[in-house]
């Protein structure tokens, strides 16, 4: 007797509904149904895979959920329902039972009448309504969650869309006042005092269009309306450009700046320069606006396409509680008195404006110990650019009739770089402004290589004046 015939049989002996799943999703009879199955199921036939609920059964509807879940793991013989109540349309109740059977590849659906005691019937009938009364109570609730996540979608949509209108419509007369505040400032007949008020009325006027700035981009990047673009741009002038920036801003707080432009940056790059910028600059203006004495450093890695920039400062750090919050919005750093002059969105936007560009910002920090921000994003470089160094091009730059330090401040600066002393050698070469008006063109060619933190191109250009330059260490460590 093959397994069709037996479960035929059991149909037909017992009462008992035996159904197999399709591959379909519908459930088809498998010899006689008992006469209760219409009463109860009048559509059971007819469920499928797709989710669609018939409402005869809410209980019976998610057990086959968990029962595809079941055929799907074919781990086990079978899994039980236990107990339900059923209502026929004459309001009769009747307990049932179902079973999920995997019987070899074969998905099949059990459903028989339980017989029970009157005091288990009852107790069934009692927690069968229960259930129901809790399954309706869920609905409600599920619906109601639904109608108010769409009235908060609909306001935070109408939020953004009301920042965005009223950010620009800000924007326009604080542009004017900065700009005629401005053209007053650099006009002749002006005093010394009425110019220093003229100052403070342009600062004041930047300072809010900042937060607008801030504002509006996140309402933007809210309301689905930032697009990020993707062009090509120079990098190396790019950071340079960005650095130069800060480096004026380091020195009038006394800080050290130094930035590492590495020289297997591509030159070309594929991304969005302008975003790029923001995320960048709001980093690093946080940087030296918390950084009261040591130094801010900006370094760059390319490997593979992928870019990796670090923000790293000497100031006050940030505590571990404050770095779960520190990129929410509108959040501002307790401990950072100088963080009310924001509207705490900096670091926020650049969260996002980083995802947005498919990429991650992360942070490190311990009180005490500064902070460093890392940016990864990928920035495919143009025309087929490597990573390698364009050594060969540095080995080409002349030394332009520079005149070098006497060969013994030649031999000490050569043996710092094998060193990787960067510190010393910053110190030295600005010390060479104060000894001869001849070393200054000298100096200044080396300070911007020391800023950039490039030792490769420290080493060649020291050698280009070296008549007999000693093979380059290691630095050990």
């Amino acid at each position: 007797m093959n397994n069709e015939i037996s479960l035929t049989e059991l149909s037909f002996i017992s009462d008992i509904a035996v159904m197999e799943r399709r591959e379909d999703g519908a459930f088809q009879i498998i010899g006689t149904a008992p006469p209760w199955l219409d009463r109860f199921f009048p559509k059971i036939s007819l469920k499928r895979q797709d989710g669609i609920s018939y409402d005869d059964s809410p209980f019976l509807d998610q057990f086959i959920c968990d029962a595809e879940a079941f055929w799907d793991a074919g781990v086990g013989k079978k899994m039980k329902s236990g107990a339900w109540i059923e209502t026929d349309e004459a309001e009769n109740e009747f307990p049932f039972e179902a079973t999920a059977v995997l019987s070899g590849k074969r998905k099949l659906l059990l459903i028989e009448a339980a017989h029970y005691s009157y005091e288990e019937k009852q107790q069934i009938i009692q927690t069968g309504r229960e259930l129901a009364l809790a399954y309706h109570r869920l609905e409600q609730t599920e619906a109601e969650l639904k109608k108010a996540k769409q009235a908060a979608e609909h306001a935070s949509h109408a939020k953004s869309e009301f920042l965005a209108s009223l950010s620009h419509e800000l924007r326009t007369p604080l542009n004017a006042i900065s700009g005629y505040t401005q053209i007053l400032i650099n006009h002749p007949s002006v005093t010394q005092f009425q110019s220093e008020r003229l100052n403070i009325i342009r600062k004041s006027t930047e300072h809010i269009l900042y937060l607008i700035n801030d504002i509006l981009d996140l309402a933007r990047i809210e309301a689905g309306r930032l697009e990020i673009e993707r062009a090509e741009f120079h990098l190396r002038n790019f950071l340079k450009d960005i650095s130069e920036m800060f480096e004026v801003q380091a020195e009038q707080k006394k800080i050290e700046f130094v930035y590492h432009i590495p020289m297997h940056l591509p030159k070309i790059v594929i991304g969005d320069e302008t975003r790029l910028r923001q995320v960048l600059i709001n980093l690093l203006g946080n940087a030296i606006k918390f950084t009261d004495k040591g130094c801010v450093m900006l370094n760059a890695e390319y490997r593979n396409g992928r870019a990796c920039f670090e923000v790293s400062d000497t100031g006050a750090g940030i505590s571990a509680d404050e770095l779960e919050k520190i990129f929410s919005p509108f959040y501002q750093a307790g401990y950072y008195p100088k963080m009310t002059e924001g509207t705490g969105l900096g670091l926020s936007i650049s969260k996002k404006l980083t995802q947005m560009m498919g990429g991650e910002l992360t942070v490190q920090s311990n009180m005490g110990h500064g902070s460093v921000f890392r940016v990864g994003l990928e920035l495919p470089a143009a025309n087929g650019e490597t990573d390698e160094p364009d050594t060969e091009a540095l080995k080409k730059q002349p030394p332009d009739k520079l005149i070098p330090p006497s060969p013994e401040e030649l031999s000490i600066l050569i043996n710092l770089v094998q060193l990787g002393d960067i510190k010393t050698i910053r110190q030295r070469t600005e010390a060479l402004f104060q000894q001869d008006k001849q070393l200054i063109p000298f100096a200044t060619e080396l300070i911007d290589l020391v800023k950039e933190f490039q030792m490769s191109k420290i080493r060649v250009f020291l050698n280009a004046f070296n008549p007999s330059p000693s093979p380059p260490r290691n630095r050990e460590g």
